[in-house]
């Protein structure tokens, strides 16, 4: 049995004060002089990878008889590999590794157009939209598990002239953010609607026309595109529910598919020659990564990490700290970053100067100025992490059952759950 300790201890009367640089990677879906691309770049080098391509010899074709582009991509911020399109015009939603492979979870014989899929924050749901399904020609918006089974169809549109575009889940997976777009009337809005099914709400406090919803990962934000601000599309950031928006960009460069970075400090837009990084705290541009493109199609922020078989065995708060033991997580090389993340909560281990290789048997980071340390060894899979001077959000009483949600990333591995503590502050995961 592979074994991974993770004890993390919090003071709750100070905050961490870390000054991290972005990490992750942005993936894009674009069009390019010979066809399409689904492409990752890293955001610390800005090194382009090509996950899955389409090439045309002539462009022209995409007009007469070429496929369609890649309507959208998707990927839990905490993970990333896989991640999730629209493949071609194959009328299928795939997943995309690293490496390269191609995985259909919604295959062709549904004889329908499936667009925008996006992947919930746990990787373990796909959302999607269904056009124009005969005979009404209507909208579905449907989600799926992780492999493609358990399809539930949570929202049909009620009028033909009616889309669907762009769903996105909220962190806690309970909610998805989209757009509809009227087309006999020409306006489109950003709706929320519970996962379980119902009648969609407009956020109306909202820029007018606004869409590319997406949630920030610690749940607090929601980011959207808008003319309002002048005729180009640019960037507002609003409270997660849509009140009190702000605009965020301005001047002559547009700004398409908003995504926040994993820790949610940082928001990436697609814009005029490339890619833009937005530092929250200050709202300015801290990068700018060219990009080739003749057009966007989708953009999505997250760590490019796997999915790992660990999980949460027990978990305990007390006296405003926090202790948890993750079993069957296995690291094989040391880590270059590191976040974790408890509610919202996020803490960073990515200074890739404080991580030391010990002859390939224990990994170290260690962190004095901000008292934060992490222990992995190799031979007995095991990591003991500790922190201090970070405080969970106030005001709230986690022994109460309260679902907190939990990611633990170490390099190319991650876990997300969500647990549950008892009335004493505990926690015990089913064996």
């Amino acid at each position: 049995m592979n074994k991974l300790i993770v004890l993390i201890i919090f003071a709750y009367i100070f905050t961490v004060n870390i000054s991290a640089e972005p990490i992750g990677y942005i993936l894009c879906s674009i069009t390019v002089s010979t066809g399409y691309e689904i492409v990752a770049l890293n955001v610390e080098t800005g090194e382009k990878q090509v996950l899955h391509s389409q090439y045309l010899s002539s462009m022209s074709k995409i007009i007469n008889a070429g496929p369609m582009p890649y309507y959208g991509i998707g990927a839990p911020p905490f993970l990333g590999d896989p991640c999730v399109i629209q493949n071609d015009g194959e009328l299928s939603v795939s997943l995309i590794y690293f490496d390269g492979t191609v995985h259909d979870v919604i295959p062709t014989d549904y004889l329908t157009n499936n667009f925008y899929p996006c992947f919930s924050f746990d990787g373990e749901k796909i959302a999607y939209v269904e056009q124009d399904v005969s005979p009404s020609n209507d909208d579905i918006l449907a989600i799926i598990n992780f492999d493609g089974s358990g399809k539930e169809e949570i929202y049909h549109t009620p009028l033909w002239s009616v889309d669907i575009e762009q769903p996105t889940f909220s962190p806690d997976r309970t909610t998805l953010a989209f757009v509809m777009e009227d087309d006999h009337h020409g306006s489109h809005a950003v709706y929320t609607l519970p996962v379980s099914g119902g009648v969609p709400q407009e956020l109306t406090d909202l820029p007018l026309n606004a869409g590319h919803p997406a949630f920030s990962p610690d749940g607090t934000k929601l980011a959207c595109i808008s003319t309002a601000g002048g005729g180009i599309f640019h960037l507002f950031i609003a409270n997660a529910d849509g009140s009190n928006p702000q605009q965020i960009t301005s001047g002559s460069d547009f700004a398409l598919y908003p995504s926040f970075s994993p820790d949610s400090k940082y928001i990436a837009c697609a814009s005029n020659d490339g890619i833009k990084i937005i530092d929250l705290s200050n709202n300015q541009i801290v990068k700018e990564i060219p990009l080739d493109y003749l057009s966007y199609h989708g953009l999505v922020w997250c760590l490019g990490a796997r999915k790992s078989e660990g999980t949460i065995a027990k978990a305990k708060i007390k006296n405003k700290s926090v202790s948890i033991k993750i079993e069957n997580m296995k690291l094989d090389t040391v880590p270059n970053y590191g976040l974790v993340q408890i509610d919202k909560t996020t803490f960073e281990l990515s200074n890739t100067n404080l991580w030391t290789n010990k002859k390939d048997k224990k990994y170290i980071y260690k962190d004095k100025a901000n008292k934060i340390t992490a222990k992995a060894t190799v031979k007995n899979e095991k990591v003991k992490f500790s922190a201090k001077k970070l405080s969970l959000k106030e005001g709230i009483d986690y022994a109460l059952n309260t679902n907190v949600p939990v990611a633990v990333n170490f390099g190319d591995q991650t876990i997300v759950e969500t647990i549950q503590f008892d009335a004493k502050g505990k926690f015990k995961g089913v064996k």
